[in-house]
């Protein structure tokens, strides 16, 4: 008998623990310790990148090498005071975990061993190698991947892009462009023409361009390849998750969910303000025509790359990659995170009508989850202070054919709310804080 009542008594505990809701603890968004140390690390790293531009016997090459290198390094240093690149602990377990596997396996690569992971609130699921030893991920990456091998595959790419010096390469090709006399000559030959200028000019610029594409699209297979030769050193068995890998790029920026009537009535509607169907009214966006695979918004991001699916075909017939059993799925706790704190991110970022739009949609199925509550309360105060200063523009976007049908609906509904009904939501969301 005591010991049913002792089963009875675990599985009722079981059932309450799983009943709990969701309590999440945000990434630190003030961590100035972690600030300065990648501040320092990366200026002493930077410091001896431009020393070796002395090399150069170019004047107007190593002068235009030197000031684009400036602005790049004063851009990141803004990003690290703005607090866009974050530590936690428990994404560095996940990411160095990947990492450290990587440099193990592939000994003959000591410079591996230096380069620094670098988390980033960002729009978009990317991730990209800035030379100097730094890698950066940007943290919707982690929730749109589907397995932790996809991820390491990903970073293997960006670490072969170092090893292969693209980051320098492409910012001294930059650089000899700029540079160029005959550039500069044919560039003075457009400016004294009478007529057909802006022909000339447009002709210009598409040689330059499509000549980058080319130089892009090499440096890209090549790290295809050496990030291939890295992950199958690493983990050695499922190489065929690195060609799964770039249909999941492929799919990336499609968007997978959307809010819809109902969602907004459960979403926006109190006793003292009960929801409005004309909130939702909008001819403009009606008449749209859309995309049949929408995008949230248009973002840069890893599928920007040469075609993924071409790449992918390059490589099973390179290396006769052939397919293999599917991985472990990513786990939901790094999933959810990674969800929250993204739209963490976004209102760091100042882009609070992402940051809203992308908590309610996380809201409609967790509608009593605080953090998220709580997100959609601090977005509302600032589009609402935003509504009053007449600056909404700078923090939520204009309805646009490119989004979806879904993102202009949530637009046109926070732009024809009135200041009443906007301090009345935003008391809504108070309460439950």
């Amino acid at each position: 008998m005591i010991k049913k009542i002792t089963s009875l008594f675990c599985l009722f505990l079981t059932i309450s623990a799983l009943a709990q809701p969701h309590i999440h603890t945000p990434v630190d968004t003030a961590n100035a310790g972690y600030r300065a140390k990648l501040r320092s690390l990366y200026k002493e790293r930077a410091s001896h990148t431009m020393a070796s531009y002395n090399g150069f016997m170019d004047k107007n090459f190593r002068k235009m090498l030197i000031e684009s290198y400036t602005e790049i390094n004063t851009e990141f240093i803004e990003k690290v005071n703005s607090g866009l690149f974050v530590q936690d602990a428990y994404y560095d377990e996940q990411l160095n975990g990947l990492f450290q596997q990587i440099v193990k396996a592939n000994p003959q690569y000591a410079e591996l061993a230096s380069t620094r992971i670098l988390l980033s609130f960002a729009e978009s699921p990317n991730a990209y190698a800035m030379g100097d030893g730094f890698v950066v991920v940007h943290l919707p990456l982690l929730y749109n991947v589907t397995s932790m091998h996809e991820l390491a595959y990903i970073l293997c790419h960006e670490l072969a892009h170092n090893l292969l010096n693209h980051p320098q390469g492409g910012l001294q090709e930059y650089a000899k462009i700029n540079s160029s006399q005959e550039i500069k000559q044919k560039t003075r030959e457009i400016e004294k023409k009478k007529y057909n200028k802006a022909q000339d000019a447009s002709g210009l610029y598409k040689t330059i361009v499509y000549s980058n594409r080319k130089r892009h699209r090499g440096v890209e297979y090549q790290a295809d390849s050496l990030g291939f030769v890295l992950y199958k050193n690493a983990f050695p068995g499922n190489e065929g998750v690195v060609i799964k890998s770039f249909t999941t790029l492929d799919d990336m920026d499609r968007e997978k969910d959307s809010l819809l009537p109902a969602d907004y009535e459960k979403l926006f509607s109190s006793e003292k303000q009960p929801f409005k169907p004309e909130w939702l009214a909008g001819d403009e966006i009606s008449g749209y025509k859309y995309d049949k695979t929408p995008k949230f918004w248009q973002i840069d991001s890893l599928k920007t790359h040469p075609d993924c699916l071409d790449r992918a075909q390059r490589l099973k017939t390179v290396f006769g990659i052939t397919a293999t059993s599917q991985p472990e799925a990513i786990s939901r706790e790094l999933t959810t995170r990674a969800q929250y704190d993204s739209v963490l991110g976004l209102f760091v970022m100042k882009e609070y009508g992402k940051s809203l739009y992308q908590t309610l949609l996380l809201l409609k199925t967790s509608p009593d989850d605080k953090f998220l509550a709580k997100m959609v309360h601090s977005n509302l105060v600032k589009i609402q202070e935003s509504q009053k200063n007449y600056t909404m523009n700078k923090y939520v976007e204009n309805v646009n054919p490119r989004y979806s049908y879904s993102y202009n609906t949530f637009l046109s509904f926070i732009r024809q709310l009135r200041k009443t009904e906007m301090a009345n939501i935003i008391n809504q969301y108070q309460s439950k804080l």
